[in-house]
């Protein structure tokens, strides 16, 4: 007969390897010049990325390249995603890793309510950039979009 304390390994392995699965589930969007709505020479518009209803996404942004602001040690440090007037959401942003957007990361601008996944027909706009510190007491922290893009779930 298994020991009590074996059971709860197994438990916990079993956790693990479903918290793995669950992370695997999310759509990857690679942060790329296709997708994105600033720096365009020829003044298109860049498509969307469109995925399917999903908890959140992957950001990855590994092989991309952000412009400076005429500072060396200007990197991206906060995305924020828009889908409306009252969902607004902000997350902490690595620019060497892959991102997670989801309810575990994504907090709530302004009124908007927690994050509740990417539902069919919603369209978000999601902007990668730098956060500086707010000027003074009181004051919005001013906000320096890198890169841009749109993103549409499918219905």
């Amino acid at each position: 007969m298994p020991s009590k304390r074996s059971f709860i390994h197994v438990c916990l392995l079993l956790f693990l390897v479903a918290w793995g699965c669950r992370q695997k589930d999310l759509p990857v969007l690679k942060v790329d010049a296709v997708h994105s709505q600033t720096h365009r020479p020829d003044k298109t518009e860049a498509p969307p990325y469109e995925i399917g209803s999903a908890a959140g996404v992957i950001l990855d942004s590994a092989e991309f390249q952000f412009p400076a602001f005429g500072k060396a040690d200007a990197r991206p440090n906060v995305v924020q995603i828009v889908g409306g007037e009252h969902a607004m959401y902000a997350a902490r942003f690595d620019p060497s890793s892959k991102n997670e957007l989801s309810a575990d990361t994504l907090r709530p601008m302004k009124s908007s309510p927690e994050f509740s996944g990417f539902k069919a027909g919603d369209e978000f706009i999601i902007a990668i950039g730098d956060q500086l510190p707010p000027p003074s007491a009181g004051k919005p922290a001013p906000f320096r979009v890198m890169w841009i893009a749109m993103m549409k779930v499918k219905k």
